[in-house]
């Protein structure tokens, strides 16, 4: 089953079962007559939406447990799925929600959060260029529910316990 489709360098198809790209020639658009689905690799994607991060796709394998990144590799003429949660897969717990905030002039790395469906939240610094990738994992009073990033502010919802009720806080970091 289609988890789902992602337009980068290609179109690339993110099912169950394996991970597919539709290639495309500049000036040459994708006819019913024409189109061509090749398949990448075969680690399936969870349904959860993949990000962009620095000119690779980052997605969610299906099992719940690994985080990969989807990187167009010239020499082979396709896709690798690395996986760049190899040396945490501690911090990695069923994620429902990601997202990513893209470096800037003040800080050169990007971000990508990764909640979990136990309310803690991985956060992965990329620094592609210098082949960085540091996890660490953000607990709070209560459980991270869902992160979204606008512009360079980081947005998440937290359930958390108030005098005895449950109530949910957007909270900016």
């Amino acid at each position: 089953a289609i988890q789902n489709l992602v337009s980068g360098r290609n179109i690339q198809i993110f099912t169950t079962g394996s991970e597919f790209y539709i290639p495309t020639d500049v000036g040459n658009p994708i006819t019913p007559s024409k189109i061509l689905i090749v398949k990448s690799t075969a680690h399936g994607s969870s349904n959860v939406l993949p990000v962009s991060v620095g000119g690779t796709t980052v997605f969610i394998e299906a099992s719940g447990k690994v985080i990969r990144e989807f990187l167009y590799n010239d020499l082979e003429q396709n896709y690798n799925a690395r996986n760049i949660s190899l040396l945490s897969p501690h911090l990695i717990n069923a994620p429902v929600s990601l997202a990513v905030r893209q470096s800037t002039d003040v800080s050169p790395a990007d971000y990508l959060y990764v909640v979990n469906a136990d309310g803690t939240m991985a956060v992965l610094c990329i620094a592609r260029d210098q082949d960085l990738l540091a996890w660490t994992l953000f607990e709070t009073d209560g459980l991270y529910e869902e992160v979204t990033v606008l512009g360079t502010a980081v947005y998440v919802t937290v359930k958390r316990t108030v005098n005895g009720g449950t109530v949910r806080f957007i909270e900016r970091m």
